[in-house]
């Protein structure tokens, strides 16, 4: 016969089995919710990044194939963005480009689908882009719009040479002597050129001695092109983005590191950061900041060094703002490449341009890797060796100095566009439908 106690003890048994199992119940619903959060997160952010492709193609393209702006395709439709996502689908669907358009299969369940309308002038005036995630029924689908219109930022240009202020075109702005690669990026100068050993690549100057340029060794030279207006960009400019960045520290001349400053507050007036190894030193005899992402576990953030140099001495990850306002100024790298994906150094974020208010020179054995969403120059750039060159790179002479690349250096891009101004005379805006 069971006793009291027992027969107390089986209802409560009971009751512990029904809340252990709700819990359970509760929990493994909340990771699955959790889980299918995240993979919904991951593919709402590749379907943007697919379609900024699906455009990127189509501007690589170019007009051929494209809707005429009075046709009854996307411009005669009360709502493009549906019109557009449509085409997408049944292009996707009979995995076939369509009239006019580009489709790309970036793998089984991802796909970039661009589509272009000309303007008057017959030239592309407008780029859409679909980017397509996770088919079926979680089908995450996004859609971005280019309009290009006269005079702006740049889709071409990789690198552009600024011609000091009341300096004749004629004037040399840069030089270079060894087994130069631009290819892929459109090399612009305001000045002249020197291009006695440049091997590939477009490039295009505003004025230029005939004696100065060997063109044998190019294939074409533009050298009636107009001179366009350079952003006037200094790194104090982007000093009122210190909060975006969580990461973002000031260097200061002295050797002090310092978190960004509260509200009004100018460069190194913040609370002093203390810290053993940061991977930063700084060179009292050269005021100079040595960066060395290395020794901070690959990675230094946004680092605004104010009224010194910098160095970077390891490959690695940050995006450096050095101001030359109070003096100091100037980059060296001094890191080193070690072939593919060697040696690298690249900015943290490329909406935020690295901005040098001095000049570039470079030291080591000449082999580093620079990558970039927009690299912003004031002075000069002098290297030589074998680096490489990723990105959007606008040197502006402004100390009436030339840039020479004696070495056989590679300049690839760009990446970024929003900082740069436009060689074609077009320009390029962005959003999201």
């Amino acid at each position: 016969m069971a006793t009291h106690a027992e027969r107390g003890s089986l209802p409560l048994a009971l009751a512990v089995t029904i809340v252990v199992t709700g819990l359970v119940s509760v929990v493994t619903a909340s990771v699955v919710m959790g889980q299918q959060q995240t993979r919904f997160d991951e593919s709402y952010e590749r379907a943007l990044h697919l379609a900024e492709e699906g455009a990127d193609r189509v501007l690589e393209r170019g007009e051929e194939g494209c809707w005429p702006a009075d046709d009854e395709g996307p411009a005669g439709s009360d709502d493009p963005r549906e019109w557009v996502l449509n085409a997408a689908r049944d292009a996707v669907t009979d995995n076939a480009n369509g009239d006019g358009a580009v489709l790309h299969q970036a793998d089984g369940d991802a796909w970039a689908y661009g589509i272009c309308l000309t303007g008057e002038d017959d030239e592309i005036a407008t780029v859409y882009g679909v980017g397509v995630a996770d088919r079926g029924e979680r089908a995450v689908e996004r859609v971005v719009r280019y309009d290009l219109s006269e005079s702006g930022a740049s889709v071409e240009a990789g690198l552009i040479a600024g011609c000091p202020e009341g300096m004749d075109p004629d004037w040399v702005a840069l030089e270079t002597d060894g087994g130069i690669d631009f290819g892929g990026a459109l090399v612009h100068s305001n000045c002249s050129m020197d291009l006695g050993n440049a091997v590939s690549g477009d490039f295009q100057m505003v004025d230029s001695e005939g004696d100065e340029i060997h063109q044998n060794r190019i294939d074409d030279v533009n050298m009636g092109a107009e001179a366009i207006e350079l952003p006037d960009y200094r790194a104090a400019d982007f000093y009122d983005q210190r909060h975006e960045y969580a990461s973002w520290r000031d260097l200061c001349d002295g050797g002090e590191v310092k978190e960004p400053a509260k509200s009004d507050g100018g460069p190194c007036t913040g609370d002093e950061v203390l810290s053993d190894d940061d991977g930063l030193h700084y060179d009292e005899d050269d005021s100079t900041w040595e960066i060395d992402p290395e020794g901070d576990d690959g990675s230094v953030g946004v680092l605004y060094v104010d009224g010194a140099d910098a160095s970077i001495e390891s490959e690695g990850e940050g995006t450096l703002l050095i101001s030359g306002e109070d003096g100091g100024g100037d980059l060296s790298l001094n890191h080193q490449g070690g072939g593919s994906g060697g040696g690298e150094f690249a900015t943290v974020d490329d909406a935020l341009p690295m901005v040098v208010d001095g000049s570039i020179a470079e030291g080591g054995s000449g082999n580093a890797q620079l990558k970039y969403g927009t690299l912003i120059v004031r002075g000069h750039i002098d290297i030589g060796g074998t680096p490489d060159l990723t990105g959007s790179l606008i040197v502006l002479h402004e100390n009436e100095k030339p840039s020479n690349f004696s070495g056989n250096v590679s300049l690839r891009g760009p990446i970024d566009r929003s900082f740069l101004p436009d060689v074609g005379g077009r320009t390029l805006s962005w959003e999201e439908l």
